[in-house]
């Protein structure tokens, strides 16, 4: 509800503002600020059109020809004179004074502080619209002057409104109301037509006043547009965060795709370098050398004018094989946001305490990836340093040198916008699988949690494969604590059966009746959220003298060491991209002549599937069938290189696992 005042406080004192005593200069042929809205049902309005971030104006004269003031704008596409109108009584604009200003369409978001009462930039723009000077009012006698219309623009859009009124002369606060009521009734959410106008703000940078000048808007034809599909090819992004060095790489082959200074409110493109001259499934937007946000590219998410992402807003863009892409709605929470997936490779913080040094270390290797003094209030971001660029399993906090906090970044834990940790809260941040974290509900601090102590009494799994039917035994008595069939991507859980209820010292999974591995349990081997065997992750558990268990930062299990492995033992599971068209792709285990998928795949979707030999595996090599004719094979014994970015036909390797060697490493 807007709260608009109307009663004109006469105060006793006269302060120096945009009624400021200046020597009337002659009139200019300007921007008409009064023409009608005009509507079409054959094209749109852009309210947001593509404004310079900066301009250099000058006031000619006030009071103005056919407003408050006259002003001009010598260059840049706003180049023109204009009939402007001050919307900030606190401040001063003399005639003959030139400035420079940052540039907002009035639709648009306008920083704090710009303006009282944002909220009624769409009454103002009503107002612009209507052609008020020289209309006879409400009395019938009487005609609206340039004081009327400026008196009423205060009272709706400021705080206070004018003393003396210097310049308003020859005004009426009554006639003035009339236009404030006017505007009440008949200009809440008010958007002008094709040939209206539309309120430019120019906020001087050297603290005159804010002023707005008519901006026409023209009718502009639709695009025909598809939803994205093959990957997009090239975008257009707007920088809505500060000037800043802005480097857009395309996560497959990590080739930077642009790179420039932009400036804020500015728009810059780049298009797709990649065989088929896409952008890939992702690209990596850094802002002066620090990763920012992730944008999905893949066609597998929305994407589209509209979508916006960290400070970077999309305002156009192609696909493949959909060409011109549609406007979309950005998901709640205002990102292109994903639930944490693949441990959390930057973040940004707010220090909700004092000012104090803060350092922040990597658990697992021990490294500070931050470490400045930070007032109160600010935020500070940085991003992971590990082979794969993540923050590994969690991160400790220190303020002025002592242990203050600690943040899981194991993706075990929700984590996201909101988030709140001793005196920090997470404002943004992003994932190496998921991108753009979403915003989070969870309680301050999170739970408790320590090392396993006793061995493992429950455990609760995340099934990476496909969907199967999973069992689960206690080695010491081969008693099945879990049995049940289990979907890709799904969480099941399950308690130990022994005398102190513990799961013993190991757990053995089949996976369709097979062998697939085991599980220490007995708190001898590191074991918690993030620990990985095979297609199994654990995502939660508890021991019996430890309690919860922590995260952890341990290979996967079989493994040689580190969170990936060069393929050892043939391949268990691969995740797989269709590049081609929409079709039946069929998996077949070329060694014994089962078909391990066959299902209809949309053109960028993925698809997965496990081995079924006697060890769990994919055997020598597998065949992949496109509407019933052979396509292409991929050789899955190990004998040669097998991993995220293997490319065969028209399918992609994003993912998958060998026996010994665990999760793949990107070739």
């Amino acid at each position: 509800m807007k709260k608009i005042t109307t009663l004109l406080m006469v105060v006793s004192f006269v302060f120096l503002s945009c009624e400021t005593e200046p020597l009337k200069s002659d009139g200019v042929d300007g921007v008409n600020a009064m023409s009608k809205s005009l509507s079409s049902d054959n094209c749109t309005v852009n309210l947001s059109p593509n404004l310079p971030a900066k301009v250099t104006a000058c006031a000619d004269a006030k009071p103005g020809s056919d407003s408050y003031l006259d002003l001009s704008i010598a260059d840049g596409s706003l180049e023109g004179d204009y009939a402007a109108w001050c919307i900030d009584v606190s401040r001063s604009l003399e005639a003959g004074e030139c400035f420079e200003a940052n540039v907002f369409s009035s639709y648009e978001v306008v920083p704090d502080g710009v303006v009282d009462k944002p909220e009624n930039l769409d009454l103002i723009n009503w107002i612009l619209n209507q052609n008020f000077v020289g209309e006879l009012s409400a009395n019938g006698v009487d005609a609206y002057t340039i004081g009327d219309v400026q008196w009423a623009m205060w009272e709706l859009i400021d705080d206070a409104n004018c003393v003396s009124c210097t310049y308003l002369n020859p005004y009426d606060t009554v006639r003035a109301n009339e236009i404030v009521a006017l505007a009440i009734a008949n200009g809440e959410g008010y958007k002008p037509a094709e040939g209206g106008v539309l309120a430019v703000v120019l906020q001087p940078t050297d603290g005159k006043q804010v002023v707005i000048i008519p901006y026409i808007v023209e009718c502009e034809p639709e695009i025909p547009c598809d939803p994205c599909d093959g990957k997009v090819t090239e975008l257009t992004l707007k920088n809505n965060g500060d000037d800043a060095l802005i480097k857009v790489v395309q996560k497959k082959d990590d080739i930077a795709v642009f790179e420039d200074n932009v400036v804020s409110g500015a728009t810059f493109s780049f298009s797709g370098t990649d065989k088929n001259g896409t952008l890939g499934t992702e690209i990596i937007i850094y802002v002066n050398g620090v990763e920012h946000t992730r944008i999905h590219t893949s066609c597998s998410k929305p994407i589209g004018p509209g979508l916006i992402s960290g400070d970077f807003e999309v305002i156009r863009g192609a696909s493949l094989k959909g060409g011109e892409l549609c406007p979309v709605d950005t998901p709640p929470g205002g990102e292109d946001c994903d639930e944490c997936d693949g441990k959390v490779t930057n973040l940004t913080l707010q220090n909700n305490g004092g000012e104090a040094l803060i350092k922040v270390v990597q658990k697992k290797d021990d490294i500070a990836v931050f470490e400045d003094n930070v007032a109160s209030g600010a935020a500070f971001s940085f991003s992971g340093t590990d082979k794969n660029g993540t923050l590994g399993t969690e991160i400790i906090i220190y303020v002025n040198g002592v242990e203050h906090t600690k943040i899981h970044t194991s993706c075990s834990k929700p984590i996201g916008p909101g988030l709140i940790s001793g005196d920090f809260e997470v404002i943004r941040g992003a994932s190496l699988k998921g991108g753009e974290l979403c915003p989070v509900d969870t309680p301050p601090g999170g739970e408790d949690c320590d090392e396993c102590d006793g061995k493992v009494t429950n455990l609760t799994l995340q099934n990476n494969g496909s969907e199967a039917l999973i069992k689960v035994v206690q080695k010491k008595d081969d008693i099945a604590v879990f049995e049940d069939n289990v979907a890709s991507g799904a969480t099941f859980s399950f308690s130990g059966t022994d005398k102190n209820g513990t799961l013993g010292t190991e757990i053995i999974i089949y996976v369709n009746g097979v062998e697939h591995g085991r599980i220490h349990t007995s708190c001898s081997k590191p074991i918690g959220p993030g620990l990985e065997m095979g297609n199994f992750e654990v995502v939660g558990g508890a021991s019996l003298k430890g309690g919860e268990l922590c995260p952890v930062d341990v290979p996967s299990t079989p493994t040689s060491g580190g969170d990936c492995g060069e393929c050892e033992g043939k391949a268990i599971n691969l995740i797989i991209q269709n590049n081609g068209g929409d079709a039946l792709i069929k998996v077949v285990q070329k060694k014994d002549d089962i078909a391990v998928f066959e299902d209809n795949v949309a053109s960028g979707a993925t698809f997965s599937f496990s081995g079924t030999d006697k060890n769990g595996t994919l055997g020598t090599e597998i065949i992949i069938y496109v509407n019933g004719a052979e396509h292409t094979r991929i050789h899955t014994s190990c004998s040669q290189p097998l991993g995220p970015g293997l490319v065969s036909g028209d399918f992609e390797v994003l993912g998958g696992a060998s026996l010994k060697g665990g999760k793949f490493c990107p070739l």
